[in-house]
């Protein structure tokens, strides 16, 4: 955008001011295109983290979740599993 301004004001001549005023909108209207990466990673994330670690792990706890399946009365409470990730949206994450 900035060398696009800066092609139209060879051919149109611009004041200082008015270039000023340009640039400033156009860094504001950079920032709001900022926000939207920020809400579509944040959606990717909620859905996707779990099949992401999945990936990563790509079956290295298995050995341990069955160790960890076997003992599971014995010592351990909650879920029996090597690595789990749950995502969820709270207040406060905006």
């Amino acid at each position: 955008m900035l060398v696009l301004v800066q092609f139209f004001s060879l051919i149109i001549p611009l004041k200082k001011k008015s270039i000023y005023i340009i640039l400033v909108i156009l860094e504001i209207l950079n920032s709001w295109g900022a926000l939207e990466v920020y809400f579509i990673s944040l959606v990717a994330s909620l859905f996707q983290i779990k099949q992401f670690i999945q990936f990563m792990l790509h079956g290295g706890c298995d050995i341990i979740n069955i160790m960890l399946q076997s003992y599971s009365g014995l010592m351990i409470e909650g879920d029996s599993k090597c690595f789990d990730v749950e995502s969820v949206l709270m207040f406060g994450t905006l």
